[in-house]
């Protein structure tokens, strides 16, 4: 039993090690280590804008307005859950999200429904001697299910650089 590699079948039935849904050392002494994190596609926009950080952070905290500035056809905010939906070429998208309290972030979020297999958006703001330098970063896999020719990870990057672009523009005016 030692030489199966966990998770193939032996006499029609997962072996016990493999079953285990976090990791560690199985009854026969072998480690199992936790599923692995799906390979991550990324985005990544900067950003320097005159205003101070505690206004980006004001105008960022404001997450209906914000989101709303990334030119989502909708935007729902009730209390850490976050709903947008948004037509992009043939597709309407609609992605339920969670806001994340991180102390590293003026935001953060993940999916929690939608296109995605997994899917967390991270903005941070940091001090500039002439005002404020914002960075968002997006990571993301796709559903295998709507992968294809017409929409793929190239048309997400375009479209995701499209809306933070347009976010920066918003923080731009402040």
């Amino acid at each position: 039993m030692a030489g199966i590699p966990v998770g193939v079948r032996q006499s029609g039935s997962l072996r016990p090690a493999a079953r285990r849904a976090c990791g560690g050392a199985g009854a026969d002494g072998l480690f199992i280590e936790p599923p692995k994190r799906s390979h991550m596609e990324t985005v990544t926009v900067a950003r320097d804008v005159s205003a101070s950080p505690e206004r980006v952070r004001d105008a960022i905290s404001d997450v209906e307005s914000f989101m709303l500035a990334a030119g989502f056809d909708e935007v729902d905010v009730e209390g850490d859950a976050l709903r947008i939906a948004n037509h992009v070429g043939l597709f309407e998208i609609e992605l339920d999200l969670v806001v994340e309290d991180r102390a590293d972030a003026a935001l953060a979020y993940h999916q929690r429904d939608g296109i995605f297999r997994e899917m967390e958006t991270v903005y941070t703001v940091e001090e500039t001697a002439d005002g404020t330098h914002v960075e968002a970063t997006t990571e993301y896999a796709l559903a295998a299910k709507i992968v294809g020719p017409v929409f793929d990870g190239t048309v997400v990057k375009r479209q995701r650089r499209k809306e933070l672009n347009a976010q920066f523009d918003f923080l731009d005016a402040l």
